[in-house]
Order: C-alpha cells, then sequence, then structure tokens
C-alpha cells in the first residue's frame, strides 16, 4: 500500500528499536534502527501497550522526512513472550518482547484512492483531524470514521453529473471506504497471523527440545538397564559355573572313596576304610551346606524368611555355633567366644541369628591361615544384641568391600578359596530380616572384623515388635 509502513520493533532493556521494515513511506521515517520511545507523540501509546499488553494507536501526528502532511494510523500490536491473560504493568512489560507497527500517511492515502477512481462523478477531500465538517447539501457530503488508526474526515463534492447519472455514485463511495476498512483490517488480521505463526514456530522448537531431551534420557536409562542386565548375566554364568564347581569336586570325592571302597573292601586296613568313609561324609556334608544356602538366597530374595522370636540362652547358642563351625572346617583355626556376663535370656530368632554367625566364622576360618585365631564376641546392651566376629586372615580391599554384598559377588583374594559368593548376602538378609544391620571394616593383609547388630524383643510385646519389622521387598 503506498505511503505506509509495516515493521517490527524490538523492545529491550526499556527501548523500543526497529529492526525490520516493509514500507512505501520515505526514509528516515521508522527506519530500522529508529528508536520509536524516543519519540513523545509515539510514546503514549507505546507505554499503553507495554503496561496493558495490547494494541496502541496513535492518530494525526506529523514526521519529518515523511510527508509535510500530518499522519494518521500509527497501531503497534505486542509480540508476547508466553501466552498469557493481560496481568499488571511489570508483569507485561517483562512478558513483551516487541511489536509489530503499521503506520499509514491519511492525506497521501486519500490521494492514493482519488487516483484510483477517475470514473466516479465526484471529488474526495481529506480534512485534517479538528477541522470543522462542511455542511451536508445535495452536491456535498460529509465522513468521518473514528477508529484505531484515528479520525478520518472526508467531503465528497459532486460533479455535474452527466446524463443518465444517480443516486449509484454514493453506493459507489460508501463501497469505496468500507472496502479501504476492510483492506486495513485485513492488514491488522496478516500482522496478527504472522505473530501467531512465530509463537507456534517457538512452541514447536521448545517441544522438539524436550523430545530430544527426554529421548536422551531414556537412551540413558537404557543403557543403565543393558549394563545391569549384562552384569546380572555375568554373575549368573558365575554362579552357576561356581555351583558346578562346588558339586563336582565332592561327587569326585565320593565317586573315588565309593570306586575304592567297592574294589579293595577286603584288603583295605579298617583305619584307610574309615577314612574313605570320613571323605564321602565330609562330602555329603559339603554339598548339603551349598544346597541349603541356594535355598536360603532363594527364600530370602523371595521375602519368605521366617521370623520367630523366642527366649535365647546367649551362653548355649553361642556354644552351639562355635562347635558347629569347628565340626565343618576340621578344626582348621581355633574359635573362641566371649560373652556377657550372665543374666536373662534375650528374645531374638535363633535359626537367623545361628545362620548369621556360622556363616560369619566360616568365613572368617576360610580365609585365614591354618591355625590363626578367630574369635567371637557377644555384647547385649538395653533393647539390642552385638556380636563381632574378628579375624587375622588376608583382608578384604576397599573395592571389594563395596561390593562383597551382592549375590554371587566374591574377592578378587578368594583365590582357590571353596564357596558361591552367597555366605555375606545370606548373612545381611538375615540381619535385615531381624530389623538389624551387618557391617564389615577389613584391610589387606590385618584381617577383617563383622559387626552384627540387632534389635531384642521385650517379652509381652512381641506383636508390636513383629510390626516394627517388615520383611524385605522381594525384588520385582
Amino acid at each position: 500500500m503506498p505511503n505506509s509502513r509495516l515493521g517490527y520493533a524490538e523492545y529491550l532493556e526499556g527501548r523500543c528499536v526497529v529492526r525490520h521494515s516493509a514500507d512505501s513511506l520515505p526514509a528516515p521515517a521508522f527506519a530500522p534502527g529508529c528508536d520509536l520511545s524516543a519519540d513523545a507523540r509515539l510514546l503514549p501509546a507505546l507505554q499503553a501497550a507495554l503496561d496493558g499488553g495490547i494494541s496502541g494507536h496513535v492518530g494525526g501526528i506529523a514526521l519529518a522526512g515523511a510527508s509535510p502532511k500530518p499522519l494518521a494510523g500509527f497501531t503497534l500490536l505486542p509480540l508476547v513472550k508466553t501466552e498469557l491473560r493481560p496481568g499488571t504493568p511489570a508483569e507485561n512489560r517483562t512478558n513483551i518482547q516487541g511489536f509489530v507497527f503499521f503506520a499509514l500517511d491519511q492525506a497521501h492515502y486519500a490521494d492514493w484512492v482519488r487516483s484510483r477512481l477517475p470514473a466516479l462523478g465526484f471529488d474526495l477531500r481529506w480534512l485534517p483531524p479538528g477541522t470543522p465538517l462542511p455542511e451536508r447539501t445535495l452536491v456535498q457530503r460529509p465522513f468521518v470514521n473514528t477508529g484505531p488508526s484515528g479520525e478520518w474526515r472526508w467531503v465528497a463534492s459532486m460533479r455535474p453529473a452527466p446524463a443518465g447519472a444517480g443516486p449509484a455514485q454514493w453506493w459507489v463511495l460508501a463501497g469505496g471506504s468500507a472496502l479501504a476498512v476492510l483492506l486495513y483490517y485485513l492488514l491488522v488480521t496478516q500482522a496478527r497471523l504472522r505473530l501467531l505463526a512465530e509463537r507456534a514456530r517457538a512452541q514447536t522448537a521448545a517441544l522438539n527440545q524436550t523430545l530430544e531431551r527426554r529421548i536422551v534420557e531414556r537412551t540413558a536409562e537404557l543403557d543403565v538397564a543393558l549394563r545391569e542386565e549384562r552384569e546380572l548375566n555375568r554373575l549368573k554364568g558365575n554362579f552357576v559355573a561356581m555351583v558346578s564347581h562346588e558339586i563336582r569336586t565332592p561327587l569326585a570325592l565320593i565317586l573315588g572313596s565309593a570306586e575304592i571302597l567297592s574294589a579293595y573292601l577286603d584288603r583295605l586296613p579298617p583305619e584307610k576304610r574309615q577314612r574313605h568313609l570320613d571323605t564321602i561324609q565330609d562330602a555329603v556334608r559339603r554339598m548339603a551346606l551349598l544346597v541349603d544356602d541356594v535355598l536360603l538366597f532363594s527364600r530370602a530374595e523371595a521375602g519368605r524368611l521366617e521370623f520367630k522370636p523366642a527366649a535365647v540362652d546367649l551362653a548355649a547358642l553361642a556354644d552351639r555355633v562355635v562347635e558347629e563351625v569347628r565340626s565343618s572346617t576340621g578344626d582348621r583355626c581355633p574359635v573362641t567366644a566371649a560373652l556377657p556376663a550372665p543374666g536373662p535370656p534375650v528374645h531374638v530368632d535363633a535359626g537367623l541369628v545361628r545362620q548369621i554367625l556360622v556363616n560369619l566364622l566360616t568365613n572368617a576360618v576360610k580365609f585365614s591361615a591354618p591355625g590363626d585365631p578367630v574369635s567371637l564376641e557377644i555384647e547385649s546392651p538395653p533393647g539390642g544384641l552385638v556380636c563381632r566376629v574378628r579375624d587375622r586372615g588376608a583382608g578384604i580391599s576397599e573395592a571389594d568391600l563395596k561390593r562383597l554384598f551382592t549375590p554371587f559377588v566374591r574377592g578378587e583374594n578368594a583365590g582357590r578359596v571353596p564357596g558361591t559368593g552367597l555366605g555375606l548376602v545370606i548373612a545381611r538378609r538375615c540381619a535385615e530380616r531381624h530389623g538389624g544391620s551387618l557391617e564389615l571394616t577389613s584391610r589387606v593383609g590385618e584381617g577383617t572384623l563383622a559387626t552384627l547388630r540387632l534389635p531384642v524383643c521385650v517379652p509381652g510385646q512381641t506383636d508390636v515388635f513383629l510390626k516394627q519389622i517388615q520383611p524385605p521387598q522381594s525384588p520385582p
């Protein structure tokens, strides 16, 4: 449209600077780099648009370099950062990032319209704002239109009517005026559609960034799950290999001793016969312990460990555990027990406590040199039970301490010491089922200290104690 300007102004740090424009107004009016906020005539519309978050309008002003005649119809359409309802002036100013503006030289626009209608039987004359309207006569009619672009005043004067002319001229004039208003609003609508398109592109970009971030996060989660699955498969493979070895070795001993007894029973002296029978018994006992460990671990992982507290004599329990460990390890190491002063029985689950202490003492003996002492210390503070198993064996590295309570994992210094990597796991599961804890402290070459802490049940309050001790959740 001639003598008009459509452009974009960026609002930053209190200034409203023109960045882009498409126009036919003579420069420098509203050219790129022009600060709209520095023009006192535009400042009221700018302030209204900033504070209210809505369009601002100015009409009837003159700009140097644009036209010597007054310029009317300067409109600001705010561009907001987020789609929010207008709020306080401070909120609205923070939310505005710029404006789409439209300026129209009213006088030149009238000349343009007049030049496009040479065949009409009347003349159009534009009146500056505030100019009194002439009277309406048969050959002259004034028009006034007040809108967002300001006040428009026109006077249509009839030319001498040619032969056959009628009142249709006025309909043409009214239609032209309506068309001009329609074109203006179409332009405003186009600017708003452009604004909506920019917002849609911004929202699409934000959604794409969110989607990319979620894809990255999900990929990372899948990588972690894949690593965990690989580690689990590796541990399962190690478990199968260890269990196979632990079963194959005693089976080979049983088979060898049975074949010797079967072939040379009548020629073997009694002491050799007894030695082969002892070998068979030891191998069977070893396999039975292995099967017991696997079954107990399965119940612990499934959350089916039973918990039955009862009055227990600590001295008798310690003697039974020490004797069982010495028998199962063939008196490899001397095992001693230090007990508290005689007192009333404590209410604990004897089966869980026995299993924990047997596993800890057996591990201590297996990883100690023959003849090295292994000690069991039991204390009974008020409301609890503390057991410490101490050895002077090979010790555990700091790296192994962090993963020894993982199923099927053994220390790097385990070497050829038989085992499945389930003893400490079962001991901790039993301690947790009892509502307690199991901790290890160790140094390589200096031995290991295992500390077991368990709560005890108060007589007469077994039900309350059982409610406080929740079984561990089975893994998914």
